[in-house]
């Protein structure tokens, strides 16, 4: 019997179906660098699942073993600077695994109840791990949350380098179909990622936006959200925050990408403005004298300071 996603299935790519998909992830982002003042690491990353495997909550023992065989022998064939060694949780010390954590290449055990009454702690780490290229910049999660969280990512703020590296390592043929779905996309686990799947995002440094109690609402304006500095249900470390796409499903991979880049040029290229503006927002509410001459707030005084110095905007 043919295993899942063989017999008469047709030929795909490790993630990327070509009949669905053609061009929708093909790098031809012009402008992709963000300024490294701000942004600390960018990465962009989605989740496939393996058609035939059931999803990680009623994944049985031997699926999930399956999922890891399947993943790591189709993963030994990538070459140049996709080309790395997989590592399994039950072979790692817990030093080993903290230092990945802590460096934000690898997945922690579940702990939110959301996930652990999903089951996605079951029989935990058996057939968990993580492959990574021999830079660390291209990694696939397997048995996470999804069958294999593939990621792409490296320090500073060069997305275009990122997304090239992602795409590249997505139309690699492995001849295996993922779940994939005319109207929804590609299936995952959580409902949100349904779509592409993808997520953009790079942790910014922003100790005076983050700060503005609009700051949620703008992200929601310009389709974004933000996590903590470790991801989904953490807090933010020193003003570092992990801002993404908000959208998942009904856009193409490459739209996204731009999304976020636009947000760089909307919110960058205008912050001083709006640092004005939330600073002479005070003098509204002072009583101008019969002079017609407004006084100027220490508020003011120190903006005003602020704002002539253009060194003094290394954080957003």
């Amino acid at each position: 019997m043919p295993g899942p996603g063989r017999g008469n299935s047709p030929v795909v790519f490790w993630g990327l179906n070509v009949c669905v998909h053609p061009d929708r992830c093909s790098p031809q982002i012009t402008h992709g660098q963000f300024d490294e003042r701000y942004v600390l690491s960018s990465r962009v990353r989605t989740g496939r699942s393996i058609r035939g495997l059931s999803l990680p909550p009623a994944c049985t023992r031997a699926e999930r073993r399956e999922v890891e065989n399947v993943v790591v022998t189709a993963l030994s064939g990538l070459r140049g600077d996709l080309s790395g060694k997989y590592y399994s949780l039950t072979s790692m010390t817990e030093r080993e695994q903290q230092q990945l954590i802590d460096d934000h290449f690898l997945f922690d055990k579940p702990v939110s109840p959301l996930l652990t009454c999903a089951g996605m702690a079951r029989d935990w780490p058996d057939a968990r791990g993580i492959w990574h290229n021999n830079e660390k910049t291209f990694l696939i999660w397997i048995n996470e949350e999804d069958h294999t969280r593939v990621i792409s990512m490296e320090k500073g703020g060069n997305m275009k380098r990122v997304f090239e590296r992602f795409c590249r390592g997505l139309k690699e043929e492995r001849g295996w179909e993922f779940m994939w779905n005319e109207r929804l996309g590609y299936v995952l686990t959580c409902p949100s990622n349904l779509g592409t799947g993808l997520r953009a995002g790079v942790h910014v440094r922003l100790p005076r936006l983050s700060k503005d109690p609009r700051f949620s609402k703008i992200l929601e304006n310009l389709r974004l959200q933000k996590r903590g500095t470790g991801g989904v249900d953490t807090a933010a470390v020193a003003d570092v925050y992990d801002i993404s796409n908000l959208d998942r499903i009904g856009r193409s991979e490459f739209l996204l990408v731009v999304d976020l880049l636009q947000w760089k040029y909307s919110l960058e290229e205008k912050l001083l403005t709006c640092l004005k503006c939330l600073i002479n927002a005070p003098v509204m509410a002072v009583k101008i004298p019969n002079s017609g001459q407004a006084p100027k707030s220490r508020a003011n005084e120190e903006g005003d300071k602020e704002l002539s110095n253009p060194r003094a905007h290394g954080s957003l």
